[in-house]
């Protein structure tokens, strides 16, 4: 394969990302528009738990955002379709993250509205599930992120550990129904509570394309991996620790195929239900990225950590 003019691509991608603030505010400005528009036709179909919820999200899902990224351990320029295409998702997270489409932004305004009127009690929090949904879920840059990474890394198989709610892994399969219909996803979460409404919810929309398994990574990571071996995505929202970084990602690394992504997720997280002890989750993250089956490893933003297997 003859080398592609990376220079020329990412030239032009500087151009795009020094577009005029003032463009930049008019695009959300109808961004806003458009995000209350469909807000206003769910709305018609049934009442909503919390508007302004289902709007946050609406707008998440669209408006112009762009996240930096550093690289902390670079692809060799071997022209690998691999390293072609994590180039290209590089590039379209610094220079303007793709919107969800309509479709899915909607299905997953749906979701989180329904959560949120979820008042079925939430004993270990002392709330209730819809208090832990709004507490516990990512934001929907996060799910663009993970929907661009399915977009351009096209896999087969996928693994997510922490379904918490099921709401990332509907984004990941709902982005992997668009360029691998016959992909699969198996998901891992440790509670009962969260395992129960999530696989409800993927079975309803995904059918048996969605395996959702239940349990501590430590007991069930290491079969579940190689049952879907060899992996080509992982999202990894699970143990947030620095050592459960590190175990898990050893526990799946001889299960990863080649060319395949991993995100971890709050690289930097600490545990404000437990203000004073050390999670060392960054320092687990550099570990993992520090492994000699890694590639390539980027920083997105300062939360995300993507890493590309040799």
């Amino acid at each position: 394969m003859g080398r592609l003019p990376f220079k020329n691509r990412r030239q032009e991608n500087k151009k795009a990302a020094r577009k005029p603030p003032d463009a930049w505010e008019e695009d959300r400005r109808g961004i806003d528009a458009f995000a209350t528009g469909i807000l206003q036709d769910i709305a018609r179909e049934r009442p909503l738990n919390d508007p302004y919820a289902a709007l946050r999200l609406l707008r998440q899902s669209f408006v112009p955002v762009r996240r930096d990224v550093v690289e902390i351990k670079a692809a060799r320029a071997d022209d690998s379709l691999f390293a072609i295409r994590f180039a290209r998702l590089k590039e379209s997270i610094e220079g303007g993250l793709p919107p969800l489409p309509e479709t899915v932004a909607r299905r997953c305004a749906l979701i989180a509205d329904t959560y949120l009127g979820n008042n079925e009690e939430f004993p270990r929090r002392g709330a209730d599930v819809a208090w832990h949904f709004a507490v516990s879920s990512s934001n929907m840059i996060k799910s663009r992120v993970l929907a661009a990474a399915v977009r351009f890394m096209r896999p087969t198989r996928c693994l997510e550990i922490g379904t918490a709610y099921g709401l990332s892994a509907a984004i990941i399969a709902f982005a992997q129904q668009r360029v691998v219909p016959e992909g699969r996803l198996l998901t891992i979460e440790i509670g009962e509570i969260q395992h129960r409404l999530s696989a409800a919810l993927l079975a309803e929309l995904f059918g048996d394309r969605i395996e959702c398994c239940r349990g501590a990574t430590q007991a069930v990571l290491a079969s579940a991996v190689m049952r879907m071996a060899p992996v080509d995505f992982v999202f990894h929202d699970g143990g947030h620790s620095g050592e459960a970084y590190v175990r898990d990602f050893g526990n799946m690394v001889d299960a990863l195929a080649p060319g395949a992504v991993v995100v971890f997720d709050d690289i930097r997280w600490q545990n404000r239900f437990a203000p004073g002890t050390e999670s060392r989750c960054y320092e687990g993250w550099r570990e993992v990225a520090a492994h000699p089956r890694i590639e390539a490893a980027i920083e997105v933003g300062t939360a995300l950590g993507m890493v590309m297997l040799a």
